[in-house]
């Protein structure tokens, strides 16, 4: 019975992850279409005098505080969720695989928003302003 309950939670486990990478990947489209849509807004910036790489780092730095206060906000989310059972159990987590998979998301939340953004912003944004 415990090999089959086991089984059962590392399948679970692998598919948890499995959804966080893409919810990771969902993430960097939403902020590519965000960049998308914000184009103008970035041109203007571009057209008083921000230099393109200050843009793009503008944009990261605002989609790499959000993907961190999502893992940060699902991390306490889940301690909070599985605490009470750690405390209780007689057996202990494996805190360096939880610390793989919450570095992995966070890298591949950071790969997917960056290049997602750099889609977003290549070529010229100054033409954006055209259609204000």
């Amino acid at each position: 019975f415990s090999r089959v309950q086991s089984t059962y939670l590392s399948i679970f486990a692998a598919l948890g992850a499995l959804g966080l990478l893409l919810g990771s990947a969902g993430m960097g489209l939403v902020a590519g279409r965000n960049v998308f849509e914000r184009r103008s807004e970035l041109a203007l910036l571009s057209a008083v005098g921000l230099s393109k790489s200050s843009v793009l780092w503008m944009v990261l730095a605002e989609h790499w505080g959000l993907l961190l206060a999502g893992v940060l906000a699902g991390t306490a989310c889940a301690a909070v969720a599985v605490g009470p059972a750690l405390a209780v159990s007689s057996s202990s987590a494996d805190w360096l695989e939880l610390l793989l998979v919450l570095v992995i998301i966070a890298f591949t939340g950071i790969i997917w928003t960056s290049l997602a953004t750099w889609l977003a912003i290549r070529g010229r944004l100054t033409d954006s302003l055209r259609d204000e």
